[in-house]
């Protein structure tokens, strides 16, 4: 009896099942290279920010955790919009998205018994604000990873090739995008949304459908709910809604107009989520004051800007941009040219020159505010590689210029993430004899004081969150460490420490009119001067008075004996293609001083026989 099944057909053998084989490899390999590349696309960025982001800690040396006290406030007081100004002058958005970090991070802890309510959760942050700190930074960090992804796809919709990929390693270890994503602060996830916004503008230029351009006004908006400087982004669907491929009359303009409405409104909508104060509080108009007299400014909740031309502020801009990435400048001014003459990359290469144009010489010369530039020039960077390499000599050229931005992240992870000098100082300070009192000059370690040397500077400014609970933990006899005697000089003296000299505040002159008179009347033994500009040829404002004294020790970050030009890590560097180089550790150089007994009471500490020290 014959089987009914059909009998299977037999499968090739020998070179015909080699060769369908070999048919499938070949179809498969380039996507498996494309998915392993988009993978090292993920890959590369996450390591080298989750590598730092951990420096400094449990202190923060970078002086900004506005979006922080933000969430921290609104989930304390329960309220979503609070006035502007009250814990921050940012907009809301980062705040609102770390409000279910947090909410996450209570519920683990309450779970593992690490704390019994929302009080106790409160006093430990307040105790340990590390505990607050991290996961913001972790946040930042996983959206600047991000960005080079968004930056791949833009790239591609604008028709560049192996540029795309060029673009978007150059986002993924650029050195000024990878300083900023290990902060807890607004400005990379306000770039990554500006990166977003790139994306449908692209599609909308080459598509004309008012959805993309209506999507890219919302990033836009989200942008600027991130911080106020996202407003500058506009640029990005506005080139793109400028230099569609549509005409100015007729039909046509009137296409023009209903698109170009639909994205603002989409932009309205979503700006005001993270601005929802505008909304529901009144704003008080000089919230955006406090950091000086900025009247007649433009204005965005607790922030002004003052639009203008400075001189000095292009020629540090523009050094440091470059200092910071000089392989995304080089590539992209061999790129303007021909994105310029490709309708393709045309609106992408007019947004990156006029931000450019306005931000280069804008007035404050922080170097934060260029940062949007790494992402608006990585697509003229990206061309700049494509016309590189089909030269004879191209690739040879453009190879250590794609190497050399992560040969820099790499440094600046090594660098960032060993003990910060200040980790040192505070443990040196806190080995000083009983009877001892140090001043700290300004950009010093932010040692945990004393019951003494809190109620002295109750007496100066109203104390901040943390010295205010640690005040009363240490008047109601709980357990904590005792603290140190310490004055910080930044609560008596104002000035610049780097470009000038110290003059006594208001609040301290009845101490005396003089910093040498100051110190005197309240008993400083000791102290540590700051310099972090340890190479420039120019003293610190303290130190004719420090060196009258006796130097007990020296915490020095240079490399090598030469004195670093400047000592600036963790927060922003002057020109780190050179002073990532000359430290081996952030923080500034410090020494500690005894003071002589005309600077000191007479009945502090003989120190004569300490040793001096040159601490690394």
């Amino acid at each position: 009896m014959t089987d009914p099944r059909p009998v299977a057909a037999a499968r090739p053998a020998g070179p015909e099942r080699a060769g369908l084989a070999a048919d499938d490899t070949r179809t498969a390999s380039p996507q498996l290279r494309r998915t392993y590349a988009l993978l090292l696309l993920l890959v590369v960025p996450l390591f080298l920010r989750l590598s730092a982001v951990q420096h400094g800690l449990p202190r923060s040396y970078v002086p900004d955790t506005h979006m922080v006290r933000n969430a921290l406030g609104m989930a304390r007081d329960k309220d979503p919009v609070p006035p502007m100004g009250q814990y921050s002058t940012y907009p809301y958005l980062v705040p609102y998205m770390l409000l279910p970090v947090y909410a996450a991070q209570y519920a683990v802890g309450r779970v593992d018994a690490s704390w019994a309510g929302a009080g106790e959760y409160g006093n430990r942050v307040k105790e340990h604000p590390e505990i607050a700190w991290l996961p913001a930074r972790v946040l930042v960090a996983l959206l600047g990873a991000l960005t080079p992804v968004v930056v791949f796809r833009t790239a591609r919709v604008a028709g560049l090739r192996l540029g795309a990929w060029a673009a978007a390693w150059l986002v993924a270890t650029s050195l000024l995008h990878v300083h900023f994503s290990v902060q807890e602060r607004p400005w990379v996830p306000m770039l990554f949304f500006g990166a977003l916004s790139a994306w449908p503008a692209e599609l909308y230029r080459r598509e004309r459908r008012a959805r993309f351009l209506a999507l890219s006004g919302a990033a836009v908006g989200l942008a600027a709910g991130c911080h106020q400087a996202g407003l500058a982004l506009a640029i990005v669907p506005f080139t793109a809604w400028l230099l569609a491929a549509r005409g100015w009359a007729g039909v046509h303009l009137l296409q023009r107009a209903r698109d170009g409405v639909a994205c603002a409104a989409s932009f309205a909508a979503l700006f005001l989520v993270g601005n929802a104060y505008y909304l529901f509080t009144e704003l008080d108009p000089h919230v955006a004051q406090r950091a000086g007299d900025l009247q007649g400014q433009f204005a965005v909740g607790g922030q002004a800007a003052r639009f203008g031309f400075s001189l000095g502020s292009l020629r540090h801009l523009t050094t440091s941009l470059f200092g910071y990435d000089p392989s995304v400048c080089l590539l992209a001014l061999l790129g303007i040219g021909p994105a310029l003459a490709s309708w393709n990359t045309r609106a992408a290469a007019v947004a990156g020159l006029v931000f450019a144009a306005v931000f280069l010489p804008y007035p404050n010369d922080h170097v934060r505010y260029v940062l949007p530039l790494i992402v608006l020039l990585a697509l003229p960077a990206g061309l700049g590689v494509e016309r590189l390499v089909q030269s004879r000599w191209g690739a040879w050229i453009a190879s250590p210029l794609l190497l050399l931005p992560l040969v820099q992240a790499l440094r600046f992870d090594w660098v960032v993430t060993r003990d910060d000098t200040r980790a040192s100082a505070e443990l040196l300070l806190a080995g000083l004899p009983d009877g001892a009192r140090v001043g700290i000059d300004h950009y010093g370690p932010q040692v945990d004081l004393d019951r003494g040397s809190l109620e002295r500077l109750a007496e100066l400014r109203d104390l901040r969150t943390r010295e205010r609970h640690r005040l009363e933990l240490l008047t109601a006899g709980a357990p904590t460490p005792a603290g140190v005697d310490a004055v910080p000089l930044e609560d008596l003296f104002e000035g610049h420490a780097d470009r000038g000299g110290y003059r006594v505040r208001e609040a301290a002159r009845r101490h005396g009119a003089e910093p040498r008179d100051v110190l005197a009347s309240l008993g400083v033994t000791h102290l540590l001067l700051v310099d972090r500009r340890p190479g420039d040829g120019r003293s610190p404002p303290l130190k004719a008075l420090a060196e009258r004294g006796t130097t007990q020790h020296v915490l020095d970050p240079s490399r090598g004996d030469d004195a670093a030009r400047e000592a600036l890590l963790p927060t922003e560097m002057d020109f780190p293609l050179v002073s990532l180089w000359t430290v081996e550790r952030p923080g500034p150089w410090m020494a500690l001083y005894r003071l002589p007994a005309a600077e000191a009471p007479a009945d502090a500490p003989d120190e004569s026989g300490a040793d001096d020290a040159r601490g690394r």
